[in-house]
């Protein structure tokens, strides 16, 4: 897998909706928080108007000025309630749209990709986490070259010490401790793990 490119913040995303079940979530419960605002403040709404203009107006009246209300408010509420829907959806991107690309980097390390970055545009939600995961990369990185270092001098000191044998230019004494020598370096392989 190839790395993610930049994702400076000038460039746009196209796709809005990435990572469904997620983003679907975010918004119900953005629509059910509006939802039950909404019906809480109405029926509250209701509620005082009766009190206090049910003696001003009289019943004939009230409930004029009620029905009146509920055709606004039939006719506002699903626009209000669509507009929410949509910006629930593009603010759900800035969370699926981050999630999405550190799930891509997370496939590229399991595949053993460790030249892969985390690039998410400043302004993303989890721009943080990215910035982790890179420096743990690099960490990682850095300590599969030194056990690769480590293992290329073993099998060069292998290489010389078979070579010397079959010369029998080394007593038996004399592979005992180059062996020896092996290993103890052979011990340090992934000493830096845990495991």
């Amino acid at each position: 897998m190839t790395p993610p490119g930049p994702a400076p913040s000038t460039i746009r995303r196209r796709i809005i909706v990435i990572k469904r079940s997620l983003q679907m979530k975010y918004v119900l419960l953005v629509f059910a928080a509006v939802l039950m605002t909404v019906t809480i403040v109405t029926l509250d709404l209701y509620y005082i108007m009766g009190k206090v203009y049910g003696n001003q107006l009289g019943s004939e009246g009230l409930l004029a000025v009620m029905k009146g209300s509920a055709r606004l408010l039939a006719i506002h509420l699903p626009i209000y309630f669509f507009v929410v829907l949509v910006a629930a959806v593009f603010i759900s991107h800035k969370f699926a749209g981050p999630i999405f690309r550190l799930e891509k980097v997370a496939e590229a390390i399991a595949g053993g990709d460790l030249t892969v970055k985390a690039n998410l545009r400043a302004g993303d939600e989890l721009f943080d986490t990215a910035e982790n995961i890179n420096i743990m990369i690099e960490h990682l990185r850095q300590k599969l070259l030194k056990e690769k270092h480590l293992s290329d001098r073993i099998a060069q000191k292998l290489v010389e010490i078979a070579d010397k044998l079959e010369k029998k230019v080394l007593t038996p004494e004399d592979a005992a401790q180059l062996i020896g020598d092996v290993l103890i370096e052979v011990r340090h392989i992934a000493s830096d793990f845990k495991l």
